[in-house]
């Protein structure tokens, strides 16, 4: 992502579309981002943390794999319109599909995973490793398109189908969990999530807590 905000001109370049245009599909591509957050917004406690970072995660590594192939087979000297769309398509499919999962779920789960007591550090832990990994992004982007190009994009589908695991096996889903209650769910749940339900490792009471906080949030919406 933050590849994609500093060094689009170079990235876009690298299938021969013109700064002037990159200025101009980056914009647009900032206004799917803020639709995407807000979505995300609305929809995140429906369809929940486990599944919306599985999904997301698989979705970018599908468009990183698509703007791969487009970089491999069509270089800025074959000059082909369609592979310019298809790349600028992508990438708009890629900024959507992050800021509506990923990057807005990357402050949620930090929040969520520590409990009262060690919350304040944990959070301030993440923000510090998030902004100290951006940076390092920030720092190889342009030295890495300069000397391997498209292959660069390799790190990024790896990484996005690796966190699609790492999610599917080892994140309970949090939906509607009450921050105070966070370490109780935590503390039982087992280290590899798939093949158990999640009546399996919450209490009686989270469970009964968690249904009336739903009957009155769904009390307070039909009024």
């Amino acid at each position: 992502m933050i590849s994609c905000r500093y060094y689009s001109p170079q990235i876009y370049s690298q299938i021969g579309i013109s700064n002037g245009d990159t200025l101009k599909y980056q914009a647009i591509n900032s206004v799917i981002a803020l639709v995407a957050q807000v979505l995300c917004m609305i929809y995140i406690d429906r369809f929940g943390r486990r599944w919306t970072l599985i999904g997301g995660n698989l979705g970018n590594m599908v468009t990183f794999i698509v703007a791969t192939i487009l970089l491999a087979k069509f270089p800025p000297s074959t000059n082909n319109n369609g592979a310019h769309w298809g790349f600028i398509i992508m990438t708009w499919l890629y900024n959507f599909s992050f800021s509506s999962t990923c990057g807005p779920l990357s402050w949620i789960i930090p929040a969520e995973v520590f409990d009262t007591r060690t919350r304040a550090k944990g959070v301030s832990i993440a923000t510090m490793m998030s902004f100290a990994f951006n940076t390092m992004i920030g720092q190889v982007t342009p030295i890495a398109m300069t000397n391997i190009g498209y292959r660069f994009y390799y790190l990024f589908v790896i990484c996005n189908f690796t966190n699609a695991v790492f999610f599917w096996l080892l994140l309970p889903e949090t939906k509607r969990v009450p921050l105070e209650e966070m370490n109780q769910m935590f503390t039982n749940a087992p280290w590899i999530v798939p093949g158990t339900r999640k009546e399996d490792y919450m209490s009686h009471d989270l469970e009964r807590k968690i249904e009336e906080r739903e009957v009155k949030q769904n009390a307070l919406h039909v009024e």
